[in-house]
């Protein structure tokens, strides 16, 4: 019980990180990156000098998602904690190779590009799913936790759409999927951590 409370713990701290790590971010950027329409991915793109910071906000993500998920995989169940192990995992893929940059003059690897924007996709139908099956299987939760993951079930869809309709708010868009993922993967991990001291 002990281990599994220091793996909440650190899931939470984690993901926490990433939050402030992307929120930095574009600070880090060229005068020319504008966060309200260049996405999160582009403030890690390949050849920028800040882009550690962006790149980082993955790295922390990606692995508090993974130590959340092992602490609710009997609550997730399989198919749940499956996906979701995955889309923490894609996100250090994410981290680990990176996409072009907003200037179409800039040079850089189209493979690792595409590497970033296949594993970004397949990442967001994982999350996607994978929140609406705990939703389903979590019979007990409280309303406010229901609708957060309503919430990012929702945004999941649709600011990738808004995203493509209008390209001027991308990187607002994004940012709000993201607070929302966020916000609801800190509450799973919560979660687990009063399932542990009732327990004990």
């Amino acid at each position: 019980m002990a281990t599994q409370h220091s793996v909440s713990i650190a899931g939470i701290i984690f993901l926490l990180s990433s939050a402030v790590l992307f929120l930095l971010a574009p600070l880090a950027m060229p005068s020319d990156y504008s966060w309200i329409s260049n996405s999160i991915s582009e403030s890690g793109a390949q050849g920028l000098t800040g882009a550690w910071v962006t790149r980082l906000g993955f790295l922390t993500f990606g692995l508090g998602v993974i130590l959340v998920a092992l602490t609710r995989w009997d609550a997730w169940r399989t198919s749940a904690g499956l996906l979701l192990f995955g889309f923490g995992f894609l996100m250090l893929t994410v981290a680990a190779f990176s996409t072009r940059q907003w200037n179409a003059d800039s040079s850089f690897n189209e493979l690792e590009s595409n590497l970033h924007s296949v594993s970004a996709s397949v990442m967001g139908f994982f999350y996607g799913v994978g929140v609406l099956l705990v939703i389903l299987f979590e019979k007990q939760a409280s309303r406010a936790v229901k609708m957060l993951g309503w919430a990012a079930v929702v945004t999941s869809i649709a600011m990738p759409i808004l995203v493509g309709v209008i390209p001027e708010f991308g990187g607002v868009f994004q940012r709000i999927m993201f607070a929302i993922a966020i916000a609801w993967f800190v509450v799973q991990g919560r979660i687990s951590q009063t399932k542990i001291h009732a327990d004990r």
